[in-house]
């Protein structure tokens, strides 16, 4: 049996570390989004002054 608890512990700190890498992609997502937005704003400000 304590093989088998092994095996449940180290399912749950994998299990962690998952949660956290998808909660890091998840703020670079977040950020790479945030950074077209920011590009898409500052090419329509330039179309509204030239226009």
């Amino acid at each position: 049996m304590p093989h088998n608890r092994t095996s449940v512990e180290q399912l749950r700190a994998s299990n962690r570390q998952l949660e956290l890498f998808t909660l890091e992609l998840d703020e670079l997502i977040a950020m790479v989004d945030a950074d077209l937005l920011r590009q898409q704003r500052g090419r329509l400000e330039k179309r509204v002054k030239i226009e």
